[in-house]
This record gives C-alpha cells, sequence and structure tokens, in this order.
C-alpha cells in the first residue's frame, strides 16, 4: 500500500494542537490551533523569507513553544534538516554551521545578544555556508543587528509573531533590512516589518478607527493563522478577537512606508506624573548603549511623581557602563520624564524560553528574592 492509499482522517478545521502562550504578565492560556492555520502559518512565511535548502536549520530553543514547533513544521515541509540544540552557546554554534554546514538559524534576542558580543571579541571570517538567520520575539537595537549582520556576513530576517497569531503576522525581510540599515532609523529598536503576505494589520485608536501613520495606538493583526481561541475561556477569546482582528495589548505605530515599531504593551506603561512612560521606548535606548547586554525599565513608587522610572541592567563584565555614565546617556536621548532615576545592575533578567522579560517577575526580583 502507498502514502496515497491511506484513508485522510479529519480535515484542516479539526484542533491540531492546545499550546499555552508564554504568560509573561500573567497567568498562561491555552491556544487552539488547527491544521489549517498552521499551513497558512508556514506559506505565509516561505512566501517572503524562503529559507536556504543547501544545508540545515539551526535551532535552540523548546519544541514546546510555539516558534519550535513552527520552525519544526517549515522545515519538514521543505525538507530540510533541523539540527537542535538545548542550550545555545556563540562558540559552539559558530562550530556547527561549519561542521554541519548550517544554511539557515533562528535565534532569540538574547542570543543574538550574546553572539554579537562573541563576535565582537573573537573577530574572525565570516562562516561560509551560512546564508539566513532570523530573530524575533523581544526588541532588538540597531546596533546588535549591525553586528551580527557584519559579523557573519549573511542576511537577516525578523518578524512579529505570538501563540495566538499562529506564526508571523509581519516580517522584516532581508531587503528591508538592507534597505534600512543604509538610513538612519526614527527609532533605536529594529521595527517587526510590515503585514505578511496573507495578513493585515492595523494600528487603532481609543475609539477603534485605523490611525494615520506616526501616531501610537492598538495594534491588530488578522491572517489565515490567526488562533480559534483560548481553551475553556470564552470570555478571555471575545476580548482578544474582536470583530476577527486579533488584539494582544501591544502598542505601536507605523511609518509611511508601512513599517510597524512596537512600542510597549499597555500593561507595560509607567505612569509618572501626568505622562505616559512607555518601557520598551527606555529598554531601546539602555540596549543601544555600548556595554549593555540585557535591560528592562519598571515603574518604582515615587512620593513627588507616583511612579518613577528605574533601569534593571545586565552589563558587560568588562566594557559595562557605570550607573553615572548610562544616566548620563539615557539623558542625552530621552526626555526627561522618561529618563530612569536609577540604575541596578543585576547578574540576569527573568526571561522566558522565547527570549521575552517575564514582567511579572520583575517585582520579586527588585525585592531580591530572585
Amino acid at each position: 500500500m502507498s502514502a496515497d492509499d491511506l484513508p485522510v482522517l479529519g480535515n484542516g478545521d479539526d484542533l491540531r494542537s492546545l499550546r499555552y502562550t508564554s504568560g509573561t504578565t500573567g497567568r498562561p492560556k491555552g491556544c487552539m490551533a488547527t491544521h489549517a492555520q498552521q499551513l497558512a502559518s508556514v506559506s505565509n512565511f516561505l512566501i517572503e523569507v524562503p529559507p536556504p535548502r543547501e544545508g540545515p536549520t539551526f535551532l535552540s530553543v523548546p519544541m514546546t513553544l510555539g516558534v519550535g514547533a513552527f520552525y519544526l513544521t517549515a522545515t519538514s515541509y521543505l525538507g530540510v534538516p533541523l539540527l537542535i540544540r538545548q542550550r545555545f552557546r556563540p562558540a559552539a554554534f559558530l562550530e556547527d554551521v561549519e561542521r554541519y554546514g548550517v544554511a539557515h538559524a533562528f535565534l532569540v534576542p538574547t542570543m543574538l545578544v550574546d553572539l554579537a558580543a562573541h563576535l565582537a571579541d573573537s573577530g574572525g571570517r565570516p562562516p561560509r555556508t551560512l546564508r539566513l538567520v532570523g530573530y524575533g520575539g523581544a526588541p532588538v537595537s540597531w546596533a546588535t543587528v549591525r553586528a551580527v549582520s557584519g559579523g557573519l556576513g549573511c542576511e537577516l530576517y525578523q518578524g512579529l509573531g505570538a501563540t495566538e497569531a499562529g506564526g508571523y503576522a509581519t516580517l522584516l525581510t532581508p531587503e528591508d533590512h538592507r534597505w534600512l540599515l543604509d538610513r538612519e532609523s526614527p527609532s533605536p529598536v529594529v521595527p517587526v516589518g510590515r503585514a505578511a503576505a496573507y495578513a493585515r494589520a492595523r494600528i487603532d485608536g481609543e475609539d477603534g478607527r485605523e490611525l494615520p501613520p506616526g501616531e501610537t495606538g492598538e495594534l491588530r493583526l488578522r491572517s489565515a493563522s490567526t488562533f480559534s481561541g483560548y481553551w475553556c475561556q470564552p470570555e478571555e477569546t471575545r476580548e482578544t478577537l474582536r470583530d476577527g482582528w486579533l488584539s494582544l495589548g501591544d502598542l505601536a505605530w507605523r511609518d509611511e512606508r508601512g513599517y510597524i515599531y512596537l512600542v510597549d504593551r499597555k500593561q507595560g506603561v509607567i505612569r509618572s506624573g501626568s505622562q505616559n512612560v512607555y518601557a520598551a521606548e527606555v529598554e531601546a535606548v539602555l540596549l543601544s548603549c555600548p556595554g549593555v547586554r540585557r535591560a528592562a525599565a519598571v515603574g518604582v513608587a515615587d512620593e513627588r511623581f507616583g511612579e518613577s522610572v528605574k533601569a534593571l541592567v545586565v552589563a558587560d563584565p568588562e566594557s559595562g557602563p557605570s550607573e553615572e555614565e548610562l544616566l548620563a546617556y539615557c539623558a542625552e536621548r530621552l526626555a526627561k520624564y522618561k529618563r530612569p532615576r536609577s540604575v541596578e545592575f543585576v547578574a540576569d533578567l527573568p526571561v522566558d524560553e522565547g527570549g521575552k522579560v517575564r514582567r511579572a517577575m520583575l517585582a520579586e526580583l527588585l525585592k531580591g528574592g530572585l
């Protein structure tokens, strides 16, 4: 009996997976996804950024994560080997590239930052076979992207994805990277791209109307890969899927060319005096400072302003800035009310497997509980 003779059980609308969100801000929720949604997600990606087939794809994230399952499906669809490592170390990664002829890799932002630092310290010539590197999951500075692009000598891409989105809803293609790297960016962080091939993106104001370029509002997404809803949580599903549009609480703006820049999550806004301070904007500046590897901005109690900004920073032990240097760096790049009033250097920040800072755990870090 050939494979063609085997019966097909089920259809595209059948539930394929029940995957839980990363839960960076609260209790995780089970996301229902169908076979058709997964196929649409992979098709979206392959049309925009077809990975090279000359060698394996490298991945160092759990297969239980949405991004892990996504690349497992995409590489299977292409017939490309997938090289999976339990832990990521920059030197070992470069050895894998040379030994196995890796042509494509996906790295979460923390890996990208560590790789940039390693490339700066070690020098050396770019790998022979590596042609394409993807990244995503958290904000990335232009300084990191330039360092990795120059050190590896390959093309880059990134996009905005979420468990609820089923994969990439936006993509910043290699062509986009080349165009943007030749110009001065309006933001210290890299945009998440434009709506992917079979997706739509809009930015709405508080009244629900779509905003023009340059104005910040709530990012809403729509595509064939959008999830079916949360398992046994109808109210949360209705809040997240409004009129068929996916709303995850991300604040963003887009420029005249359609590039989308994430500002923050709604719950990441720090209220200082009468002003809104977006933690992600402060973090982008912190991450652009030489010697800063990871950073988080949090609101702390302030007798005068209600809240003020505090920076939690993981610095390079050899080249990292002092508190005074970092505060001065921020003073040159941020409005006065947005600047951190204090800096606390920490050994590490709590992040999930996708490289996102677990904001719900930052309070414990401030108390010295982690």
